[in-house]
């Protein structure tokens, strides 16, 4: 995965390192991946550890521990945080992306069922969330023409439907390097840009971003990221550009739009989810 320090990569290629130590993620299925790819690195006799919040589940990680021989222990406590580790008494073959790939069927608005291509612990890997579907429903057919940026593209649905609408020029953003790999696989026509924010663009400008914009800065919950993408947005926007992206509606982002764009609205409310439109950037906002 990527950081705001750089691209990240799919799978370590480090080897004979005496101790790895693996933050906690959000699922069981990325801790069973993350321990599988760190533990190559190892050699033999290495430390492996799991560390994070308790109520981040971290005592899960004896388990996936123990499958690979390791007998786990608790090494550390402290400010309702843990590290659980133990020894790895021989290093495992590495692994290869295709040994966790997880391909299923999904039902896209505007495209209909296609064979999805996920790895553990990608966002909504395998599934339609939905906020995502409520956006997509929102879009109509787009010009050949037209420049689109999927903004946090995770696996690249957003991409693949709007080159279903007719979009040929799609560029896919994604700071997540396992989610990157993945969207090029499930759309393959589309450029695939890996880093974190507005900045890994330079000057490139779109008529069209289209987003699910991220609203966590690690487990917490922020309307920091989606703030940040509305401020970054007109930088990056044709003066005619517009932006349109889904939210959940208990997330202040009105008075931001306001600031930034001439036109403000909302083209979907539903559920807790909100598709707002915006766009074009007021007079001066995006002048070189």
């Amino acid at each position: 995965m990527a950081s705001s320090r750089g691209v990240g990569s799919t799978l370590p290629s480090a080897s004979g390192m005496a101790v790895a130590a693996i933050r906690m993620p959000r699922s069981r299925a990325a801790l069973d991946f993350m321990v599988r790819a760190v533990a190559p690195t190892l050699r033999d006799g290495g430390l492996l550890m799991v560390y994070g919040a308790n109520d981040e589940g971290t005592g899960a990680a004896t388990r996936e521990l123990g499958e690979l021989g390791i007998e786990a222990r608790t090494w550390a406590t402290g400010g309702r945080c843990r590290a659980i580790g133990g020894v790895l008494e021989a290093s495992p073959m590495p692994i290869d992306l295709g040994d966790v790939a997880c391909v299923a069927p999904i039902d896209l608005p505007h495209v209909g069922e296609r064979e999805w291509l996920g790895y553990p612990g990608v966002f909504a890997a395998g599934r339609l969330d939905a906020g995502t579907r409520l956006l997509l429903r929102t879009l109509s057919a787009i010009a050949p023409g037209i420049r689109v940026l999927d903004y946090g593209a995770g696996t690249g649905i957003i991409g693949a439907v709007v080159e279903e609408l007719g979009a040929e020029r799609v560029t896919l953003l994604e700071p997540d390097a396992l989610a990157a790999a993945a969207a090029r696989r499930n759309v393959p026509d589309a450029r695939v840009v890996e880093g974190a924010g507005w900045r890994v663009l330079g000057k490139e400008r779109f008529d069209l971003v289209v987003a699910n914009p991220p609203y966590h800065q690690g487990k917490a919950e922020t309307v920091q990221p989606v703030l940040d993408f509305i401020r970054g947005a007109p930088d990056h926007l044709e003066p005619h550009g517009r932006l349109r992206f889904v939210v959940q509606r208990r997330l202040p982002v009105e008075h931001e739009l306001s600031r930034w764009f001439e036109r403000v609205e909302v083209v979907a409310d539903e559920g807790p989810y909100r598709v707002w439109e915006a766009g074009p950037t007021l007079s001066g906002v995006n002048a070189d």
